[in-house]
């Protein structure tokens, strides 16, 4: 900073010696001509300490603003993150409810297969019964009832036949019911992955969301440290000028007293 100082010439000096000086003043000339008056040193010592402090809080200022535009594209990255992992989510959580539907019918088949065996076994068994142990039974009645080998071999042909049909509805829904079951533990395998994806992006959005709120608090703080930075700087401001236009009034009465002669007698 250029000090304020008042130039004094050495004729002027040497004029008030001569006639004399009104005002008697404690300034002193320095070999430049300069004023060195203590008060003088005083107020510029105390406008260097302000603008000291002024440049201090520019330099906080200028630092705080980087940090926030810094902190502003953490904020806006985590933001998209977050986003991205919640469509991602919920992506995940449609496929969920599309694999529930899956297993629910496949269950339903099951079921259904599981009930159709049950029944075509009961028939198969209560037919073997009736073979074996019903001596009535219609089947046995056709066996006797046969007129010849021939006849007897058919009958039997056909007992076998319906033995046969039997087997064969029961082994045709037992394979069914396997490829369903192994349809459904597939489904399950999937529906497992993607619980385990939205395990996944659950933490995912947790984690950033927590980060996000951290940024967001260091973004306030930020703004209030800020604010006292700016406060700090305009009253230092302030006083600067007040002390400045201290400094030129008194620098004023100093000149004006240094031009004040003695108008009387012989010293």
């Amino acid at each position: 900073m250029k000090k304020l100082k008042l130039k004094v010439m050495s004729a002027l000096i040497i004029g008030s010696a001569v006639v004399g000086i009104c005002y008697p003043t404690q300034i002193a000339v320095a070999a430049d001509g300069n004023l060195t008056d203590a008060t003088v040193q005083s107020y510029e010592d105390q406008i260097a300490d302000i603008q000291r402090k002024k440049n201090q809080a520019l330099i906080a200022l200028t630092n705080i603003q980087t940090d926030k535009t810094s902190t502003w594209e953490t904020i806006t990255e985590l933001d998209k993150v977050i986003e991205y992992n919640n469509q991602m989510k919920g992506l995940a959580e449609g496929q969920i409810d599309e694999l529930n539907k899956s297993i629910n019918q496949k269950t339903a088949d099951i079921e259904d297969k599981e009930n159709r065996i049950e029944k075509q076994e009961n028939a198969f068994l209560e037919r073997m019964a009736d073979v074996y142990m019903d001596d009535n039974s219609d089947y046995i009645e056709i066996i006797l009832g046969s007129e010849s080998l021939l006849d007897f071999l058919t009958k039997l042909d056909y007992v076998n036949a319906i033995f046969d049909f039997d087997a064969e509805v029961i082994t045709d829904l037992t394979d069914t019911k396997e490829a369903l079951e192994a349809d459904k533990s597939a489904l399950d395998e999937q529906m497992a992955t993607q619980q385990l994806r939205v395990a996944d992006f659950e933490n995912a959005i947790q984690e950033n969301q927590a980060a996000y709120d951290d940024k967001l608090n260091y973004m306030s703080s930020l703004e209030a440290n800020e604010a006292d930075w700016i406060e700090t700087y305009n009253y230092n401001k302030q006083l600067e000028e007040e002390l400045n236009a201290e400094l030129e009034n008194y620098l004023a009465e100093l000149q004006r007293k240094s031009q004040s002669v003695y108008i009387g007698g012989d010293v």
